[in-house]
């Protein structure tokens, strides 16, 4: 109850997440309210989530790339995973 640092800092990992996972606009989403907590409690941390918005608002090649190659990651390890487990 109070820890608006540690809530925005929650919101900003969850965005970290949905980005890894593919989820751009979940990400935006969740880091833009970050940014919010971090600017009404004059956090520093407002400048770095700022960046990290540019980022995530960015349209640029590598990061639609990068994107989708964490997608592709995720499903080759649970496929493997999955794989080795019902091997004997």
């Amino acid at each position: 109850l109070g820890d608006h640092l540690g809530e925005a800092n929650s919101l900003a990992n969850q965005g970290l997440a949905y980005e890894i996972l593919g989820d751009k606009q979940q990400a935006i989403l969740l880091t833009t309210q970050a940014l919010a907590i971090f600017e009404a409690i004059e956090s520093s941390f407002a400048q770095k989530t700022r960046a990290k918005l540019t980022v995530l608002r960015s349209t640029s090649p590598y990061h639609i790339l990068i994107s989708w190659m964490t997608r592709v990651h995720a499903k080759f390890i649970a496929k493997l995973t999955a794989f080795l487990a019902t091997s004997p």
